[in-house]
């Protein structure tokens, strides 16, 4: 909860009030002002003199709706003045953001004006790390989680449970999605006997990266330990344009272990004309059963290099996707016999020039449905109709679909 600062004309500062041990206040910018704390958000609708021969703490948030100075006259945001690390300052105006002011490192400054030194902006690396281990309570018959370790921009709320036991737990980007020179690690230790459903809160959105930044990374290791089950089931993937990202996962699968694990990638955010003009993707799946690598998948594409709609690669189709069903130390008949029965599903599901599913057999231990489109809305309702198919065939129990609609 956040309160007003009770405000001292004397000395131009704002107070934390007693009501309050948060690390941050709000206050409305009405009166030129001296000193702002750590944390503190500034809000206002008149021309102000925020920043007028006074320094702003770490954090600070700046904002305003209204016709200001803010680049011209009194209120020059930066005009000889500092404002330290973490600023956030956001206007509709024209400003002179970077005039020989100081911002600290990772002030961030947002407008539908113009910007003079937008290149001299720095923006830090989110480095997020999510661990996660899931274990098995015999007693209550339910999956238990613990949060090992949580850095933003990754972040999960609660695990919620499922009839059959298990739990859905949602991974949340707090960010919105993934920036230019990211850094995120996502460890995943499902304990034996445990069952757990991993998706995301939305679409995964791979933001712009500047030509000097780093791309952004994800690493994923999984590991499934004997008798436990993992369905991980997320939005599809948006690259948006000129976005660059590499993610790389190695999944492990101990002893009666089983796996239903998906991904769709979209051509970008269609709705805006932005088809495959993103930099560079590239996708790496590593699956091992028991020590034994039974999948290896790495997908490099570069659409400005190499154009994706020749036949050699995706032809006139726009969306791909993959899905990994496994279950460790069933019998090759199985799976055999499975990948007739998705075959005559994929086949039903499948139309010519729009919509092409596939299923194939992997060394041991599972098999991959595949699937390329003309419209993302049709891989969504199939995937669902492979996953209940291979539910029923491989546990004899009818999936429970994450709170969204298919």
């Amino acid at each position: 909860m956040m309160t007003a600062a009770k405000h001292d004309d004397r000395k131009g500062h704002h107070y934390y009030t007693t009501a309050s041990q948060a690390d941050a206040f709000v206050y409305s910018s009405d009166d030129p002002c001296g000193h702002h704390g750590r944390g503190a958000v500034i809000m206002g609708e008149e021309p102000s003199s925020w920043a007028r021969g006074r320094h702003h703490g770490l954090g600070t948030v700046i904002m305003g709706e209204g016709p200001s100075s803010w680049g011209k006259e009194r209120s020059s945001w930066a005009r000889g003045r500092h404002h330290g690390r973490g600023t956030v300052i956001m206007g509709e105006e024209r400003s002179s953001w970077g005039r020989n002011g100081h911002h600290g490192g990772g002030t961030v400054i947002m407008g539908e004006g113009t910007m003079e030194h937008y290149s001299k902006v720095s923006m830090p690396h989110n480095k997020g790390q999510l661990h996660l281990h899931f274990t098995h309570d015999q007693e209550r018959h339910s999956t238990q989680l613990t949060v090992c370790e949580q850095h933003p921009p990754l972040q999960v709320i609660r695990a919620f449970p499922l009839a059959t036991g298990g739990v859905l737990v949602h991974v949340h980007n707090v960010s919105g999605g993934v920036l230019g020179g990211d850094q995120l690690v996502l460890d995943v230790e499902v304990g034996p006997g445990a069952q757990v459903q991993l998706t995301s809160t939305s679409a995964t959105r791979l933001y712009r990266s500047r030509p000097e930044a780093s791309p952004a990374t994800q690493t994923g290791t999984i590991k499934i330990c004997e008798g436990a089950l993992l369905e991980y089931l997320p939005d599809p993937l948006i690259p948006f344009s000129g976005s660059r990202y590499q993610q790389r996962t190695r999944i492990d699968l101990e002893a009666d272990a089983g796996l239903f694990w998906w991904e769709t990638i979209t051509p970008g955010r269609v709705a805006r004309g932005e088809l495959f003009d993103y930099a560079h993707l590239l996708l790496s799946l590593n699956i091992s059963a028991q020590g034994r690598p039974i999948a290896i998948e790495s997908l490099k594409l570069e659409p400005h290099c190499r154009v994706l709609s020749s036949l050699a690669r995706l032809g006139p189709y726009y969306y791909f996707c993959s899905f990994y069903i496994c279950r460790v130390g069933l019998e090759a008949g199985r799976w055999s016999t499975l990948e007739k029965e998705l075959g005559a599903l994929a086949q039903e599901l499948s139309r010519p020039g729009e919509l092409n599913w596939g299923v194939s057999t992997l060394v041991a231990h599972g098999l991959v449905v595949r699937a390329v489109s003309r419209q993302g809305r049709d891989i969504a309702p199939g995937l669902l109709a492979f996953w209940r198919a291979a539910k029923q065939h491989l546990y004899g129990e009818e999936p429970v679909p994450p709170r969204k609609i298919y």
